[in-house]
């Protein structure tokens, strides 16, 4: 048996955080259509809290699940940064350690084309 341990992932979750649906929609539909990312959801209102300013803040916020893959990830984060509402974006990708066989080739197949 191959010891995959020393594998680079080959997909990620990029998730990130709007203030409001409008931008997350926005975000979401722009880095799909500029193929940075084979699929974007924009999530359920959530209750952010977080430092800021020297003092906790509370904000409602939109989470935006993208998935990408290894040739695509660091132009989706500069994306993400140059169009995002916030000086500072939360941007968090997550190694996906499995994908369905036919998901995995499918996201693969519609990155390359873009």
């Amino acid at each position: 048996m191959a010891d995959n341990s020393c594998m680079k992932p080959t997909a990620y979750l990029v998730i990130t955080t709007v203030p409001d649906e409008e931008r997350a929609q926005h975000l979401a539909l722009m880095a799909v259509e500029r193929g940075f990312a084979a699929c974007a959801q924009v999530q359920s209102p959530c209750q952010s809290f977080y430092w800021w300013d020297d003092k906790v803040q509370q904000d409602q916020e939109f989470p935006v699940h993208l998935k990408t893959n290894a040739d695509k990830l660091a132009v989706l984060e500069e994306f993400i940064k140059n169009h995002h509402p916030y000086d500072v974006p939360q941007i968090i990708a997550i190694a996906i350690d499995h994908l369905e066989n036919q998901y995995g080739n499918w996201l693969n197949e519609e990155l390359k084309k873009r």
